[in-house]
């Protein structure tokens, strides 16, 4: 065949468990919601942009995670889009998170961020965490949340949230 694509499989032959390296999941930041803050909207000119305009400070917006199974292990995070500056600041940060039900409240905590990325020119947003270890478990939900900031003259496109997980 012109186009085989192989995989890595692990298979324990013991107890027949495997797994699959480096799986990348996409989850479009258009299907969040708006946070904290009044910049982040979801109606760029009818496309899947999630954006920001100039001079907007600390706002946020959330990604839901979700379809990935109990026991896959995610591995890295990296969050899409793009910024745009004639000189400047532009942020954004961007935190993958797990909320956790508990009797006294539920809990929500970072699995792993991407922290304080920020530019004084035109970039292409492409930014990931690795080495993260964190095991999908049952009954907890997980989100990312995007914090930006824009000055004058600078604003944002999100675009997605890639995940990537060992699945087991």
């Amino acid at each position: 065949m012109a186009n085989d694509v192989i995989e890595t499989l692990t298979v324990n032959k013991a107890d027949g468990s495997y797994q699959r390296a480096s799986q990348i999941y996409t989850f479009a930041a258009a299907a969040g919601k708006a946070g904290t803050g009044a910049g982040y909207t979801a109606t760029a000119l009818d496309t899947g942009l999630v954006t920001m305009p100039a001079s907007t400070g600390a706002s946020m917006w959330l990604i839901p995670i979700h379809g990935l199974k109990v026991g896959d292990i995610i591995t890295a995070m990296t969050i899409n889009g793009q910024l745009e500056s004639t000189g400047n600041a532009n942020v954004v940060d961007a935190d993958l998170r797990a909320l956790t039900a508990v009797a006294a409240g539920s809990t929500d905590a970072s699995v792993g961020a991407i922290a304080q990325v920020s530019v004084t020119a035109d970039t292409i947003l492409a930014e990931s965490v690795t080495g993260l270890t964190h095991t999908i478990a049952a009954g907890k939900s997980y989100y990312v949340l995007v914090t930006g900031t824009t000055l004058a003259l600078t604003d944002q496109e999100i675009l997605s949230i890639d995940i990537t997980v060992n699945q087991r």
